[in-house]
């Protein structure tokens, strides 16, 4: 019962960034906070680009959370 919480808290939160990282894209929201410390190669990312990526994580931790309790045995105590 205990994952299946975790899993739906990562959930709506891994929900709340990826819709922020949308927003911020759509708007072209770009305050370079991660501009420097993000560079690859000549890309940069925008802020939104990495609030998808930490979306992104936190969904697949969340859905791994799901798995994991319909995968293990039921013990009866």
């Amino acid at each position: 019962m205990q994952m299946r919480r975790v899993a739906i808290v990562s959930a709506v939160l891994g929900a709340l960034i990826l819709l922020d990282g949308i927003f911020q894209l759509v708007t072209r929201y770009n305050d370079g906070e991660t501009q420097d410390l993000l560079h690859l190669g000549k890309v940069m990312l925008p802020d939104g680009v990495t609030l998808i990526i930490s979306g992104a994580i936190v969904l697949i931790v969340a859905l791994i959370a799901f798995l994991l309790p319909a995968r293990s045995p039921q013990q009866k105590v």
